[in-house]
């Protein structure tokens, strides 16, 4: 027959091994440690480490950083276009002869393409849609960041006022 902790234990998912870790609704409330403090002046310092250690921050960097060759992608295919083109034929005056003394240029053509597209809507549209995607992954991380910063001040403000209120109850 299981006890409660072993109910409890079951209930939780916790192995019987460990159900004895586990703290009974009875059980006295473990005191804070002595030197519990929170600073504000340090909140810095943890939103900074936390910032850095979030996947979910990571990947919207990353993101970000995605969407910036994208739109340097679509602000490329906007340039005007130059293209130099060199060809020429000829023949060789003995067979098998690699020389170039020996081959007869006939003809020869030389290019050069410029290209400028007035009014291109599709390139200058793509342009537009790669800036807004990139203006909104920014704000997205921006607000991520900022929901990173308020979670670890209401947390540690949190704790303090437990701290509090359980040192006040004993």
């Amino acid at each position: 027959p299981l006890d409660e902790r072993g109910i409890i234990s079951t209930a939780m998912g916790i192995a019987l091994a460990d159900a004895l870790s586990i703290p009974l609704a009875g059980d006295p409330y473990p005191l804070p440690p002595a030197g519990l403090q929170t600073d504000p002046q340090a909140y810095a310092a943890f939103i900074k480490e936390a910032v850095g250690r979030r996947f979910d921050r990571q990947a919207a960097v990353q993101a970000e950083n995605s969407g910036k060759a994208l739109v340097e992608g679509a602000r490329r295919d906007l340039r005007p276009f130059l293209d130099l083109n060199l060809s020429g034929w000829g023949t060789g005056g003995k067979e098998g002869s690699f020389g170039y003394g020996d081959w007869v240029f006939r003809s020869g053509s030389v290019g050069l393409t410029y290209e400028k597209l007035l009014g291109n809507n599709s390139a200058g549209g793509i342009l537009e849609a790669q800036r807004s995607a990139l203006r909104r992954t920014q704000i997205d991380s921006a607000d991520l960041e900022r929901v990173i910063a308020l979670r670890i001040i209401q947390l540690s403000e949190s704790l303090k006022v437990a701290a509090d209120r359980l040192r006040s109850s004993q």
